[in-house]
């Protein structure tokens, strides 16, 4: 997508889920300044013990506050790499996969 392609090409990669330890892998790249982020979740093999997933994401910057593109919500850095992100109600099949945008708001 050209929209985050600057992301996929100069931004820093942080895996958050290997594939060889679950059904699920997950990475976020973020831009050098940490003012936004793309988050890739796939889910590769289906279970139904997997309706809801919480992810930690990694090189946020943790005072700062992001916009969501899945739910709409503003998350602080902190929140979103300690506890995590919610993914659920997108895992009904094997091979399914979300892409979730953060932007850096002003507060």
């Amino acid at each position: 997508c050209r929209a985050t392609e600057h992301l996929m090409l100069k931004g820093d990669l942080y895996r958050l889920m290997d594939h060889h330890e679950g059904t699920f892998t997950s990475y976020i790249q973020v831009s050098k300044d940490k003012t936004e982020a793309v988050l890739t979740f796939i889910q590769y093999l289906y279970s139904a013990m997997n309706q809801r997933v919480m992810i930690c994401l990694k090189g946020l910057d943790a005072d700062s506050v992001y916009r969501c593109s899945l739910d709409g919500r503003d998350y602080r850095g902190d929140v979103l790499m300690n506890a995590g992100l919610q993914i659920t109600g997108i895992m009904h099949h094997s091979g399914m996969g979300v892409r979730v945008y953060f932007k850096k708001i002003n507060e």
